[in-house]
C-alpha cells in the first residue's frame, strides 16, 4: 500500500482558549463580527460573478480561515458555461441537514449525559451498561456529522480561535494521561491529587501537550477502561472504580461528569452555530456566501472525510502499523461502526436525505451539470459502502494483523481504494463546477 502520512490533522496540537461557557449573547456577538466580515461587498451574494473587494476578502479570511486552510474554494476564471448553475436550493438544503444532524447529536449527547448521571447516582452493573449503550448510540449520531468538518466551519474554527473539534473528538488519546493503566496504577490526572479537577484544569491539560483528555474518547475510556490484550474485545472497567467516598474514585466520578458536561456544552455551540432561524448564526452567513464558496465547503467536507480521514488517517494508518491504537473507538471495540456511520453521513450530504426527511442534495445539482458524472459518483459511493460492509470484524483481530495476501487485507485495501475513488470523483465534479476540492496527492 505504500507509505502514508499518518494523522496530519488530528495529531496536530491545537491551542484552545480558556473554556468559554457558551452563552447566546457572547455567541451572537462573535457571529455579528463574522457576519460583518462576510457581508462587506455582498450586494450580489449568491451570484457566480460576485467577487469581494480585497478588504472584504481579507476580513473574511481573518475571521473564518484557520492557518493552513485555503482562502477560497472558488476556482478563479472557471468556465462560466460549465459553472452557470443555480445551487441555492442545495445550499439551503445542506444548511438544514447540518442543523438537523447536530440537533440529533445533541439530543443523544444529552441522553448520554443523563445516563452517566444515573450511573454515578447508583453505580451498578446495569447502570454502567446503560451508560455504555448511551455512549454507543450517541457516538453513531455524532459520526453522521463528520462530513461537516474539513473547512472553516464552526467545528474547525470559532471566530479567530480554534473550534471545539479537538476538545470534542480528539484522537488518538493517551489513556495514561487520564487514569491508571496496566503498567502504571497511579497514572493520569485522576490520580494526581495535587491537580485541581475543574473545567479549566481539563482544558489546560489539553493545551499543555498531554493530548486530548476530554470528549468522546475520554468518556469512552472512563466507561470501558483500557482495552484488554485480547484484540477486538472491549475494556471491562469494574463498577468499583466509581463507588463514592474514596479519593481516587471521587476524582474519577468528577472527571466523568465534567467530561459529559463539556461534551454537551460544545454540541450546544454547534447547534447554535447552525441555527437556521438565527440571523447572526454561522448558518445565516453560510447562506450569504457566493454559491461556489459554499459548494466548495460542502464538497471538501465529504471528499476530505472519505479520501483523507477515513481512507488514510484511520484505515491505512492502522493497517500499515498493524496498530489498533490508530482506530478511533478502541476502548469500546466499536471502531468499525465509526466507518459505517461517517460514510452514512456522506451519503446524507450526497442525497440530501436523512431520517425520512428529503432535501435537495449534491446528487441532484451535479446531475443537472453532468448526469454521467453524477451517476459515476453514486456508483462509487455504493461501492465504498459495500467495501466497508465487507471489512472483516472485529478490525483489531481480523483485519489489522492479517497478512497482505489474505482476504481480510485485500478487503481493507479495496475499501481504501473505493473511498479514495469517491473523493477523486467529487474533486472532478468540483473542477467541472468551478470549485476547488483539496485532496492529498
Amino acid at each position: 500500500m505504500g507509505q502514508h502520512r499518518m494523522l496530519p490533522r488530528r495529531s496536530r496540537r491545537i491551542i484552545f482558549p480558556t473554556l468559554r461557557v457558551v452563552s447566546l449573547n457572547l455567541y451572537n456577538a462573535r457571529l455579528k463580527h463574522f457576519m460583518v466580515a462576510l457581508c462587506v461587498g455582498l450586494s450580489a451574494a449568491g451570484s457566480l460573478s460576485w467577487a469581494p473587494t480585497a478588504d472584504a476578502a481579507e476580513a473574511r479570511t481573518a475571521v473564518t480561515t484557520p492557518p493552513g486552510r485555503p482562502q477560497s474554494y472558488r476556482i478563479a476564471g472557471a468556465d462560466r458555461r460549465s459553472s452557470n448553475y443555480d445551487a441555492k436550493a442545495e445550499i439551503l438544503g445542506y444548511a438544514q441537514l447540518v442543523a438537523d444532524s447536530y440537533g440529533l447529536a445533541l439530543t443523544d449527547g444529552q441522553a448520554l449525559k443523563s445516563a452517566i448521571a444515573a450511573f454515578l447516582a447508583n453505580p451498578a452493573d446495569d447502570t454502567l451498561a446503560r451508560a455504555r449503550d448511551a455512549w454507543v448510540n450517541a457516538r453513531r449520531s455524532w459520526e453522521l456529522t463528520e462530513a461537516y468538518r474539513f473547512y472553516d466551519g464552526p467545528i474547525d474554527v470559532a471566530d479567530t480561535e480554534a473550534g471545539p473539534l479537538m476538545r470534542l473528538d480528539g484522537w488518538p488519546i493517551d489513556p495514561a494521561a487520564i487514569d491508571y493503566v496496566d503498567d502504571n496504577p497511579t497514572a493520569g490526572i485522576i490520580n494526581n491529587m495535587k491537580l485541581a479537577l475543574t473545567r479549566p484544569t481539563l482544558i489546560g491539560q489539553g493545551q499543555s501537550g498531554h493530548g486530548s483528555v476530554t470528549g468522546w474518547h475520554a468518556i469512552e475510556f472512563l466507561l470501558w477502561g483500557q482495552e484488554p490484550n485480547i484484540a477486538g474485545e472491549p475494556g471491562d472497567r469494574p463498577v468499583t472504580d466509581f463507588l463514592p467516598n474514596q479519593p481516587n474514585n471521587d476524582r474519577r466520578r468528577a472527571y466523568l461528569k465534567l467530561s459529559a458536561d463539556l461534551l454537551v456544552e460544545d454540541m450546544h455551540y454547534l447547534v447554535e452555530s447552525w441555527d437556521p432561524k438565527s440571523h447572526t448564526s454561522y448558518a445565516a452567513a453560510f447562506r450569504l456566501l457566493n454559491q461556489r464558496e459554499a459548494l466548495g465547503r460542502i464538497m471538501n467536507g465529504i471528499a476530505q472525510l472519505t479520501g483523507q480521514e477515513l481512507a488514510i488517517n484511520r484505515l491505512a494508518a492502522a493497517l500499515d502499523g498493524k496498530d489498533r491504537r490508530q482506530l478511533t473507538s478502541r476502548f469500546s471495540a466499536t471502531s468499525y461502526q465509526d466507518f459505517v456511520f461517517a460514510l452514512r453521513g456522506v451519503r446524507n450530504v450526497w442525497t440530501g436525505d436523512q431520517g425520512g426527511d428529503t432535501r435537495p442534495g449534491l446528487s441532484v445539482l451535479i446531475g443537472r451539470v453532468d448526469p454521467a458524472l453524477a451517476q459515476r459518483i453514486s456508483h462509487a459511493l455504493d461501492h465504498a459502502e459495500e467495501s466497508i460492509a465487507l471489512l472483516q470484524t472485529p478490525l483489531e483481530r481480523e483485519t489489522l494483523p492479517a497478512p497482505s495476501s489474505s482476504a481480510a487485507r485485500q478487503d481493507a485495501e479495496r475499501a481504501i481504494a473505493d473511498l479514495k475513488r469517491f473523493a477523486s470523483l467529487i474533486r472532478d465534479a468540483g473542477t467541472k463546477m468551478g470549485v476547488a476540492v483539496y485532496l492529498p496527492n
